[in-house]
């Protein structure tokens, strides 16, 4: 018997990277290449949350390094370069698992 799986998980088209965790206020947002490290998300809704909460992160890092006042103007560009680098070019993809069960045989 076979059963198909259905999940997504969001990757940054420029990067190629896979979003590892969607993190809290205190941690930022953690990309992996590797697929097999990718957070799953169980519907296009969820996966479209850490999309917001990510772009909010960075949109968040981006304005509190234009309140600095010391080389405000580093601070926004390197802002703006990981907000392009991590959150401008994000895309659910959705995939598909397939499990085979198999009855086992009793002796």
């Amino acid at each position: 018997m076979k059963i198909k799986e259905q999940f997504f998980v969001v990757k940054n088209l420029t990067t190629g990277q896979f979003v590892c965790n969607v993190g809290s206020e205190k941690h930022k947002a953690a990309f992996t290449r590797l697929l097999t490290s990718a957070k799953c998300f169980q519907t296009f809704e969820c996966a479209g949350d850490a999309i917001d909460t990510i772009r909010v992160f960075f949109t968040n890092k981006e304005a509190e390094a234009a309140k600095e006042h010391d080389h405000s103007e580093y601070w926004v560009a390197d802002a703006q370069r990981n907000y392009e680098k991590f959150a401008k070019n994000l895309v659910i993809c959705k995939l598909t698992r397939t499990h085979s069960i198999s009855k086992g045989v009793e002796q």
